[in-house]
This record gives structure tokens, sequence and C-alpha cells, in this order.
């Protein structure tokens, strides 16, 4: 059996419209995800020119970022269109 990424990819759940949902209706719940958040905002330097967020599901963490740093550029990539 091959575990390639092509292979991979047709069990992607992240591909379901139905699991992209029900994620995003809770996700402000999740406790560690705001813990993340703030974390990363406190290790940021001083001044950020640009972003990559791979994996960057709804957008939602270069939102925070751009939002503490309004003039930094970005890039954000994720495998699920749906989540996108």
């Amino acid at each position: 059996m091959s575990n390639t990424a092509a292979d991979r990819s047709e069990t992607n759940i992240w591909r379901s419209p139905e699991l992209a949902r029900t994620y995003l209706a809770m996700a402000d719940s999740v406790a560690h995800r705001t813990e993340g958040e703030a974390a990363l905002l406190e290790v940021l330097p001083e001044r950020v020119e640009r972003v990559l967020d791979l994996g960057c599901g709804d957008g939602r963490l270069g939102a925070i970022v751009r939002g503490a740093h309004p003039d930094a550029g970005g890039l954000a990539v994720d495998f699920s269109e749906v989540m996108l």
C-alpha cells in the first residue's frame, strides 16, 4: 500500500464542508487555540514585515497578526479549500 501525499489527499478530512463548519462553529471555545495565539503575539518581533501562514485554515491567526501589525504583508495557504 502506498503512502504518498497524493494517496493521503483522498482521505483529507478537512475537505469535508460539514467538518469545516463544525470546527469553525466551536473553534473559539478551544482554550489552547486562544492561548497559542496570545503566546505567538508575545514572541513576535516589534517590527513584522511579512507573515507566512502554512495550514492557515480560516485565516484567523493571520488576521490576528495583521491586527497587531497592520503594515505587515502576508501569505496564507491551506490544503483544504473549504477552510479557506
